[in-house]
């Protein structure tokens, strides 16, 4: 009995593995393709590979909060998170935390095999001096924002079941829009409600880092200042809306996922 419950374990551990190489390949794939795009016409595509760091960072701050209450959910340990008084916000943002430790493991699993690939398909990538301070200055702006629009989403996920899709729309809509692929050359209105987004800006002050700006000429950019505020916005809306949407999931009964 021990042994073929042995045997079932090892399949299920088999399956988990080739799917995670798979989706890592799969990653690997993707960024190689957004490097040689992002690298049109340019001599040196360190600054968009940096870039391209950073909105697959960004894909897993704004997913992560969402797939956590849809696993508590499914698990139905909501309603005893509730129970023992411990808000949920409060347990979503301890468990992003250390979630971002992970996230930045797994996105350079993918991310540095992706530029060595595209370095032998001849893209050029010229490191210079980079301010570390700057680029986690550039950084925090990101997380500020992000992180509200991550409470946006798992508000959704908390009133309606299904957000996944909206979510992969949302992290597509952030690399064409956010300024990560110079070469769409966004014009006009464009370009003008991009700075709305939680990541515009940080992108473009990553980009001016890798390039040799230092911390002090970070600091005295418009983006930094703008992206702040605008950052503040999304997370003081995304948490009145997630108390909201916890409100009324408690009120309709909806803590579970039949």
């Amino acid at each position: 009995m021990w042994l073929a419950e042995a045997h079932r374990r090892v399949a299920v551990l088999k399956r988990y593995i080739a799917s995670d190489i798979l989706g890592w390949l799969a990653d690997v794939v993707m960024l190689t393709g957004l490097i040689l795009v992002a690298s049109r016409g340019s001599t040196n595509a360190l600054p968009a590979f940096v870039a391209l760091v950073f909105w697959q960072l960004s894909t897993k701050r704004v997913g992560g909060l969402a797939q956590t209450v849809r696993s508590e959910r499914r698990y139905g340990t909501l309603p005893h998170i509730y129970l023992s008084g411990r808000g949920l916000a409060s347990l979503l943002v301890s468990r992003s935390i250390v979630a971002t430790l992970f996230d930045l493991i797994e996105v350079s699993c993918a991310a540095f095999p992706a530029a060595a690939v595209a370095m032998a398909l001849d893209v050029k990538m010229v490191p210079g001096p980079v301010s570390a301070w700057g680029f986690l200055t550039a950084m925090a702006v990101s997380v500020i924002g992000l992180t509200g629009l991550a409470f946006l989403l798992a508000a959704a996920s908390l009133v309606f079941k299904q957000v996944a899709v909206f979510g992969l729309a949302l992290d597509y809509l952030m690399l064409i829009w956010s300024g990560t692929l110079d070469s769409l050359h966004l014009q006009g209105w464009l370009k003008a409600v991009s700075v709305y987004l939680p990541l515009t800006d940080s992108i473009s002050l990553a980009k001016k880092v890798t390039d040799g700006a230092a911390l002090a000429d970070v600091l005295s950019q418009t983006e930094l200042w703008r992206g702040i505020v605008v950052g503040a916005v999304y997370l003081v809306v995304g948490l009145v809306v997630f108390g909201a949407a916890e409100r009324k999931a408690r009120l309709a009964g909806a803590l579970f996922i039949q």
